[in-house]
Parts: C-alpha cells; sequence; structure tokens
C-alpha cells in the first residue's frame, strides 16, 4: 500500500502542477484577450475619430466649394448686367444717333427726348473702335448664355470645371477685343473732350467713367483663372 500512495501522491501532485500551470495559461490568455479588446476598442474610436474629421473635412471643402461656386455665378451675372448697361444706355442710342445713322439710306430714328442722345455724336468708327465691335456684342451673347449655364449647374450641384471645358471656345472673342483696347480708349479720349459728350456720359454711368465698363472684359479671364485656382484648392 506504502507504494501505491505514494504514487498516487505524486499523480496527484503533477495533476496539481499541470491544473497550476493552466490556469496560468488561462490568465495569459484572458489578459491578452482583453488587452486585445481594449485594443480594438480604441481602435474603433480611433477609426470613428478619424471618420468624423474626415467627414467634417470633406463638409468644410463641399462648403467653401459651393461659396466658390456662387461667387462665379454672381461674378457672371454682374459682368453680364453691367454690358447690358453699356449697350442699352450708351451704345444703341448712340447707334440711333443722325451722325451715326447719316451714311444709311433710311432716314434716322429721332431720339424719344432732347436729352436722349449726346449733341456731339460719333462717328460710326468712332462707335466701331471705342467699343470693340462687333467683339464686344459677341461677347454679350455669350455670356448670356454661358450665365444660364452657371445657374443650370449651380441649381443641379454640377461641376462648373466641366462647363468651362465644353464652353472656352467663347473666350478667343476676348483676343481681338484686348488688341483693340489702346485704339479704344485712345479714340475715346479723343472724343471726350467735347464738353456735351462728356456730360452726356456722366447722366449715363451716373459719374461713373465709360472707360471703367470697357476694361471690364480685359479683367474677365484672369478673374475666371483666379476662381478656378480657388476651385482647384
Amino acid at each position: 500500500r506504502g507504494g501505491w500512495e505514494e504514487k498516487l501522491y505524486n499523480v496527484i501532485t503533477t495533476l496539481k502542477t499541470v491544473v497550476e500551470d493552466l490556469s496560468g495559461v488561462q490568465t495569459c490568455l484572458r489578459e491578452e484577450r482583453e488587452k486585445n479588446e481594449v485594443l480594438d476598442e480604441e481602435k474603433s474610436k480611433s477609426a470613428v475619430i478619424i471618420q468624423c474629421q474626415v467627414r467634417k473635412y470633406l463638409a468644410k471643402k463641399r462648403k467653401k466649394q459651393l461659396q466658390i461656386e456662387k461667387e462665379i455665378l454672381e461674378s457672371e451675372e454682374n459682368y453680364v448686367h453691367s454690358l447690358n448697361h453699356l449697350f442699352s444706355s450708351l451704345l444703341n442710342p448712340l447707334r440711333l444717333s443722325p451722325y451715326s445713322s447719316s451714311t444709311s439710306t433710311r432716314s434716322p430714328s429721332p431720339p424719344s427726348s432732347a436729352a436722349a442722345t449726346p449733341h456731339m455724336l460719333l462717328t460710326p468708327q468712332q462707335i466701331t473702335t471705342i467699343f470693340g465691335l462687333p467683339y464686344l456684342q459677341n461677347m454679350l451673347t455669350s455670356h448670356i448664355t454661358f450665365s444660364g449655364l452657371l445657374n443650370r449647374c449651380f441649381q443641379a450641384k454640377l461641376c462648373f470645371g466641366n462647363l468651362f471645358l465644353d464652353s472656352c471656345e467663347f473666350l478667343r472673342e476676348y483676343v481681338p477685343y484686348v488688341t483693340n483696347f489702346d485704339a479704344a480708349i485712345s479714340t475715346l479720349t479723343t472724343a471726350i473732350r467735347d464738353e456735351s459728350f462728356r456730360k452726356y456720359m456722366n447722366r449715363v454711368f451716373k459719374g461713373e467713367y465709360l472707360q471703367s465698363y470697357l476694361i471690364l472684359p480685359i479683367q474677365r479671364i484672369p478673374r475666371y483663372v483666379m476662381f478656378l485656382e480657388q476651385l482647384i484648392k
């Protein structure tokens, strides 16, 4: 019996050692699992934070993009309005004036009032040179269409860049207008020396200068470049 009990005791001791070892392994595994769970939770929180930051960044970027697109649209509408004012308030009345129509076989249309046209009328050649015709007329027509397309894109939240790529052909009209600009200002400087013509323009533009309207197309292309560079950012 003594030998059997000793063997049994040894087996029990060995089993206890194994159980203790297993318990230690289980503890290590549990701690590792808990550590991994903490890491996973931290990773999950980090992922959520990153996603929130990305969404905020994209929302801020989209808001800025919409703001720039709105500025482009408003700028285009103001540009068209200014050119329309130039044509309706000054250019068209000058075209209908007796002096400008004197080369025509038709009887000139009388002005609507005595103050409708200046006493010193411009010749057809002066009108053509000062206003960069027919290029300015073509540009106005194109920009009226372009303004409508911009408004449609803005309402539909479509990309402005594609519209500029599709519509940039009409910008070629600016080349001859820019080439003619020095001659336009020189001719205007000569014509404006007449006091009656100068007073007439003051009535039409209410203290503004005709040059400030004629230079608008010169400033237009650089303004487009500025807007598009802002969109790219």
